[in-house]
């Protein structure tokens, strides 16, 4: 859909670049009006011939998948994004990872890379956990290098450091591993956040699942890695 050229990958990092020829792309807000540049909303796309050229004409024999994606010609992506005034597009987050907290809008990826700047920590993954307070808060499955150890205030408190607070996790939970995708729809290798918490209607209702295969820490205990690739902890 995109192209970014070699001139401007460090002129404008975090770019995925701009349209390919033949190719149109928005950002619009949930009426399907198109957004301001630099505000957010969900990226849709199009070419001059669906299922021709970079777009596909529509799911086979799924009528309910394609009045969820199709809005006449464009395609709706499921992927948050912006434009900049010189017509780059940048990927935020998927819309159905975001949280809302409190009536902020707080992108996943965007605590993920705060928090896989800690030097402690391999990766992390985050998700919405329901919250009375603020509808949703954000809890981190973390997982830490090699021979670290690290608890739940430490991890928190770097994230407050580096963005506005109501963006930090609420809650820290130490892992020895994260969901990896599988399929097509999720890159191979890829953590899947969405494997942390099960899908629901109401977003209110969600329980997250324990991951399996590792064992966990304990909320306000130290995580310690050991040569296993699995957590112990430590009070």
């Amino acid at each position: 859909m995109t192209i970014l050229f070699p001139e401007d990958i460090f002129r404008k990092p975090g770019s995925v670049g701009v349209p390919f020829i033949g190719m149109e792309v928005k950002v619009v807000d949930d009426e399907m009006r198109e957004m301001p540049l630099g505000e957010s909303g969900e990226i849709i796309v199009r070419s001059y011939r669906p299922g021709t050229f970079g777009i596909m004409k529509a799911y086979y024999k799924d009528p309910g998948a394609n009045r969820e994606t199709f809005w006449g010609d464009w395609i709706r992506t499921g992927d948050l994004g912006k434009k900049d005034e010189e017509g780059h597009f940048y990927v935020l987050d998927r819309k159905k990872d975001m949280i809302i907290s409190g009536g902020f809008n707080i992108y996943s990826k965007e605590v993920e890379s705060v928090l896989e700047g800690h030097p402690k920590i391999l990766e992390a993954a985050v998700v919405g956990i329901p919250d009375e307070a603020y509808g949703e808060a954000v809890k981190a499955f973390v997982v830490l290098r090699e021979a670290q150890e690290a608890n739940q205030e430490e991890i928190i408190a770097f994230c407050r450091s580096k963005m506005a607070s109501y963006k930090k996790p609420k809650v820290v939970q130490f892992v020895g591993s994260l969901p990896r995708g599988e399929k097509a729809i999720s890159p191979p290798g890829v953590p899947v956040s969405s494997q942390l918490s099960p899908p629901s209607v109401e977003r209110s209702t969600w329980s997250l699942l324990m991951m399996t295969n590792s064992s966990s820490a304990n909320v306000g205990e130290t995580a310690r890695w050991t040569t296993s690739r699995s957590y112990s902890s430590a009070a």
